[in-house]
């Protein structure tokens, strides 16, 4: 993947699309990255698989849900998601 600063990316903005068209291209501003930016192909590529997992995740659910296999959300188990929660980004 390349980098770009977006002061470099704003200026050459043709460069920036003809360099997405074969690699994403992660643009830099105060040496951070703050953007990534994909041809058209690669972001519709994304959006179907982000929409195939979130469909796959939906039907287990729903698999779950028919086969009995749900916990009552209750405040014990709301309070223990949100301990768990933060553990996790503790642990970052």
């Amino acid at each position: 993947m390349k980098n770009m600063t977006a002061t470099n990316a704003a200026k050459n903005f043709g460069q920036l699309v003809n360099t997405v068209q074969s690699e994403p291209v992660t643009i830099e501003s105060n040496g951070r990255a703050v953007a990534v930016v994909y041809s058209y192909s690669e972001a519709m590529a994304l959006q179907a698989e982000i929409e195939k997992h979130a469909e796959d995740s939906v039907m287990r659910g729903l698999d779950d849900v028919k086969a009995g296999r749900t916990v009552s959300f209750d405040n014990d188990l709301i309070q223990k998601i949100k301990a768990e929660v933060i553990k996790e980004l503790d642990e970052r």
